[in-house]
């Protein structure tokens, strides 16, 4: 007899949210060392590679969306009744976020301004609006918020900034309401709309963060009926189905027919991608794992470090170019398979000793740190008379 109990931490996740940021990584691939400027299809003496990275560059970016729907289902699972019923305040929730996710920030952004300081001399400018402005904008988290022109600094980092603005939107969410599909679904559409009509990046992380939290109330629900187990197995089938369905549509031959050069099959694809494939996808793992709570389990660090490769691969990326530009090396290096390899290879041990070494101690000592700031506070608001020891 199988329990239903939610699992103390989805391993399976993390997992998801650790090949999500792979996959950005060969999104990037293709575009940034400027063989794709005029949006012309890859092209390697290996055919398969070359299949893969067009795709990539193509659809590999939707993996941010893939980010914010396990954020939505993380951080509701986790924070939303504790926020309603007034258990942690919304300091102790923003600084518990910060600790976490401000020390690499910060230190991706300082060394690509060090790195882009080369690349301007190098290459007649710097690769986005890396100035004054764009540089206190970044330092505040805040430049996908409207106030930019274009990605600047770490450009990845503007999903973190994303990230930053639906936590101020979940925390005012949990505090006024209990989480309602209805309401979790009504915003979603609201995001979709922001996308459609105000800010693109805005919009993205609410339709996506607050599906992520669909897929937490669907899955409180199931979990609690007597057909559960089935569907923790029917579902994920479906789920495999729908994703060889996608990978079908995208992978090249449907490209070219009217339907799809219409524009209407992006789109319709797009959609459904975001509302449907993504949470059902979040949601089928964690049946899975609710029904076997080991799954996952050894391949859970991939997800550790997740924000570790999705901030360090840019900078990384950086110094590779300015490393060709300056000794004008062969091109054809990126397009090899033993070359990209060996750079995940790099990618991973540097984010590994990144999160162990400096995120991890960084996150400790800010959190003692405000422990003991919130202990001065709280003598400060209630003295005590101090006996004298005998």
């Amino acid at each position: 007899m199988h329990k239903n109990n939610a699992p103390n931490r989805f391993y399976s996740l993390d997992v998801l949210r650790g090949l999500a940021s792979l996959c950005v990584v060969l999104a990037h691939w293709g575009e940034f060392y400027g063989f794709n400027k005029a949006h012309a299809p890859l092209s390697t003496n290996n055919q398969f590679l070359s299949v893969v990275l067009n795709w990539f560059d193509t659809f590999g970016s939707s993996a941010v969306d893939l980010f914010f729907c396990i954020s939505g289902f993380v951080f509701f699972w986790l924070y939303s009744s504790s926020i309603y019923q007034a258990k942690i305040s919304f300091t102790k929730f923003a600084f518990l976020r910060l600790s976490r996710l401000y020390p690499l920030h910060v230190l991706t952004l300082l060394l690509v301004a060090i790195i882009q300081l080369y690349s301007a001399n190098l290459h007649d400018g710097a690769m986005g609006n890396d100035d004054a402005h764009h540089f206190l904008l970044n330092l505040f988290f805040v430049s996908a918020w409207g106030l930019d022109n274009s990605f600047s600094f770490n450009f990845p980092a503007w999903s973190v900034s994303v990230e930053i603005f639906l936590y101020s939107l979940f925390f005012t969410l949990c505090w006024l309401t209990p989480k309602k599909l209805s309401l979790l679904l009504l915003l979603a559409l609201a995001g979709h709309f922001i996308v459609i009509k105000f800010n693109y990046l805005i919009g993205r992380g609410i339709e996506s963060f607050y599906l992520g939290g669909c897929a937490l109330v669907i899955y409180e629900r199931i979990k609690n009926t007597k057909n559960w187990l089935k569907l923790s197995w029917c579902l994920p089938i479906i789920t495999l189905a729908m994703w060889c369905v996608m990978l079908t549509l995208t992978s090249g031959y449907p490209l070219a027919s009217p339907f799809y050069s219409s524009g209407i099959m992006q789109k319709l694809l797009a959609i459904s991608v975001t509302f449907i494939l993504f949470p059902m996808t979040v949601l089928s793992l964690v049946l899975m794992e609710t029904k076997n709570q080991r799954m996952g389990k050894k391949l859970a660090s991939l997800g550790d470090i997740s924000y570790s490769t999705y901030l360090l691969h840019f900078p990384l990326q950086l110094i590779l170019l300015n490393i060709w530009s300056t000794f004008a090396f062969n091109p054809a290096w990126f397009y090899s398979i033993s070359f990209i390899a060996a750079f995940f290879v790099v990618l991973i041990a540097v984010s590994f000793l990144s999160y162990h070494y400096f995120e991890i101690p960084m996150q400790k000592h800010l959190r003692n740190w405000f422990k003991q700031y919130q202990s001065k506070l709280h003598l400060l608001a209630y003295p005590t008379t101090v006996l004298p020891l005998r």
